[in-house]
């Protein structure tokens, strides 16, 4: 065992046998290796996590072990360990185990020296590919999240206990006339409002330690040292069940500060902005619905949204538009509930012209002599097209039996068009997953004939 014999001088016999059993009863794989990567040594944990007999592994590298998008990377990292003579390091890395699985480890290596000469490497790995596939599930989520909040037409920062500004979208910097790099770091009381407004906001920190949400009024000085007003909605925020600092929503209500009835609406409409990104997220994180339960309850979420009871999804097919999911099937007349004309119908024009289209009051509209129109008796819509994987794809299509009393708000579209990323992400994602299945089935099939084939000249051999 070298790397026991080689650190045992002075060390009594009784010490040693100690560290012969804590070593190979270790709950990690310990091994040692040569300069050249060669295994000298390894426990009978190794041989059991990755499935290698001892005499097998003493005869591999241990970059043999490496999987193959991961090799460079790897020797690279363990070469500047080596060039500039690091004691010890960790570094995350996956291997392939003799039965093909992937395994990542935490490893551990620090580096062995006879005087002041390299001779070699003893390392320390510890499983940790539950936590790696946790980890990037969450990255996943996360990055998810930014890419939707980075889209928001509301300002948005994070700021952490200190009050420090953690993170900031473009709204926000286009609200304050601040870049990012201005912001991030910063005090958020201190460079963006006054003494009086720095009081305010102090009290709600007090609220989110209290794991309470909010919504208040603020002041906010600009960059140039004008003033606005913003409505800003709170929430405290997390790290590991620990309070981690707080979120809030802005909106500029600067101009519209004096009429209180509107204010009051605004603030309506961010709540239900809010609660329906909520119920989308919910909705797109759960794994355990197929996509044709996410877009069903997708498309019901946006039906409340919208107060549109008929909504639906068509996929452009020749000269048609094939139907994909109808909400409130029954509504919608038995001719129209596959398939709908491509050049004589709304969600058809949408698609074809690559636009949102929004009527109040379709009577009123260039599209009031439709056929299909007037076989549903529809009376407002909004329709907007569908992207797959950068490509074309069809159109989504809201509608109610009734005029509009108003128009569409902003809100409205930026919430719809959000939705129609979210069902181009999930039709993109049933394709991929739809074609992974038919390869597989191929394969199947291919290894289905092939065995036939080896029983049929089996037979003829035999004979």
């Amino acid at each position: 065992m070298p790397f026991i014999n080689e650190h045992s001088d002075g060390f009594p016999s009784f010490s040693m046998d100690r560290y012969r059993i804590l070593v190979e009863q270790a709950h990690d794989i310990i091994f040692e290796a040569d300069n050249y990567g060669f295994f000298t040594f390894a426990n009978s944990r190794a041989t059991e996590i990755l499935g290698f007999s001892n005499s097998e592994l003493l005869q591999k590298k241990y970059t043999n072990l490496v999987r193959p998008d991961f090799v460079e990377e790897t020797i690279a990292f363990y070469r500047k360990q080596i060039a500039e003579r690091i004691n010890t390091t960790y570094f995350e890395f996956p291997v392939i185990s003799a039965s093909g699985k992937t395994i990542w480890l935490g490893q551990h290596v620090q580096l062995l020296f006879r005087g002041k000469e390299i001779k070699g490497i003893m390392a320390v790995a510890r499983v940790i590919t539950e936590k790696y596939l946790a980890n990037d599930s969450l990255k996943q989520s996360e990055e998810k999240y930014r890419n939707i909040i980075q889209n928001l037409q509301f300002g948005l920062i994070e700021v952490d206990l200190e009050e420090r500004i953690t993170f900031i979208n473009d709204a926000m910097c286009h609200i304050t006339g601040y870049n990012r790099e201005e912001l991030i770091g910063k005090v958020a009381s201190k460079k963006l409002t006054n003494e009086e407004t720095s009081k305010k906001i102090e009290s709600q920190h007090q609220l989110r330690k209290a794991n309470k949400s909010s919504a208040y009024e603020a002041e906010i000085i600009k960059k140039d040292g004008s003033k606005i007003y913003a409505l800003i909605s709170g929430a405290p925020t997390y790290d590991s069940d620990q309070l981690s600092g707080s979120i809030g929503i802005h909106v500029d209500i600067t101009d519209r500060k004096k009429n209180e009835l509107e204010l009051e609406q605004i603030r309506k409409d961010l709540a239900r902005y809010t609660q329906g990104l909520e119920e989308l997220n919910q909705i797109t994180s759960n794994t355990n619905l197929t996509t044709d339960q996410q877009l069903e309850k997708g498309l019901q979420v946006v039906s409340d949204y919208l107060n549109l009871p008929i909504g639906g999804i068509v996929e452009a097919e020749d000269n048609r538009l094939r139907v994909i999911k109808n909400l409130n099937s029954h509504l919608i007349p038995g001719e129209y509930q596959e398939y709908l004309p491509l050049h004589q119908s709304i969600p058809g024009i949408s698609f074809l012209e690559q636009r949102l289209i929004a009527i109040p009051d379709v009577s009123q509209s260039t599209y009031k002599d439709y056929l299909t129109v007037q076989d549903m008796a529809i009376k407002s819509v909004l329709s907007m097209p569908i992207e797959v994987g950068g490509k074309k794809f069809g159109s989504i299509i809201f509608g109610d039996f009734k005029p509009r009393e108003t128009e569409f708000a902003p809100n409205d579209f930026e919430f719809f068009r959000l939705f129609s990323r979210f069902v181009g992400y999930l039709i993109s994602n049933k394709m991929n997953q739809e074609k992974i299945q038919q390869k597989q089935e191929a394969l199947k099939t291919k290894n289905a004939e092939l065995d036939q084939q080896k029983k049929f000249l089996s037979s003829i051999n035999s004979f």
